[in-house]
């Protein structure tokens, strides 16, 4: 039975599981970003394919969706520097299940969902899971698209003029290429949406400099 007034509950044993997971399935190293993007895919599939809510708090960024681990017990693992990157590396600690106050039918359907989410993306790395969740979970078209574009780029030296891979597209220059992808983000601003008031004139001035330039330019994003 859970103890009595545990600091663990569902999103940290949903947490803890799945590093002990992804432990057994391989002793590689797991990143922050890796593990939080993890535990927000478990979390979603529990939802949808078990229709069962853990709780857990998570959040959209520039690249891709996290759990806010600020906001749940992190004393579930430890989180020393990682060996050859930077960054940290996430180990769960050696705890009993009681520990965790869990439900019974959470004690069914999490360790059912972390074993899919091991299974789909344990040998995946950060940018597999990334593209994933911008494919699947995106609130927008707009914001994947964006992400389409920026990963595209990100492939590339432009510096070296290398021809994009525009994936069949008919022999466009990369300048036609980029300026197409230009043309449907701007069809797909969620311009009916109000918090996207605010963003639109920085993106309509990003849209403008990056038509002229004949690419994005750094350091200047439209969507966050």
């Amino acid at each position: 039975m859970p103890q009595e007034d545990s600091e663990f509950g569902e999103p940290e044993f949903l947490g803890w599981l799945l590093l002990k997971r992804l432990k057994e399935q391989s002793d590689d190293q797991i990143s922050r970003s890796k593990f939080l993007k993890l535990c927000c895919i478990t979390d979603r599939h529990l939802a949808e394919s078990h229709e069962y809510e853990v709780g857990l708090p998570r959040y959209w960024y520039m690249y891709g969706e996290l759990a806010n681990e600020h906001e749940f017990s992190g004393r579930f693992y430890n989180a020393p520097l990682a060996i050859g990157w930077d960054g940290q590396q996430y180990i769960p600690k050696e705890l009993p299940v009681e520990a965790f106050e869990v439900s019974e039918a959470g004690l069914e359907v999490i360790p059912d969902a972390v074993d899919w989410t091991v299974r789909e993306f344990g040998r995946k790395n950060v940018e597999d899971i990334k593209q994933h969740q911008y494919e699947e979970y995106a609130e927008n078209e707009f914001i994947r698209q964006y992400s389409e574009l920026r990963w595209l780029l990100s492939t590339i030296d432009l510096g070296r003029q290398e021809r994009l891979q525009n994936y069949g597209s008919g022999g466009e220059s990369n300048e036609e290429y980029l300026k197409r992808q230009l043309d449907e983000m701007m069809a797909a601003y969620p311009g009916d949406e109000e918090r996207y008031d605010e963003m639109k004139s920085l993106y309509f001035r990003w849209d403008d400099t990056a038509r002229l330039h004949g690419r994005p330019v750094n350091g200047v994003q439209p969507y966050r």
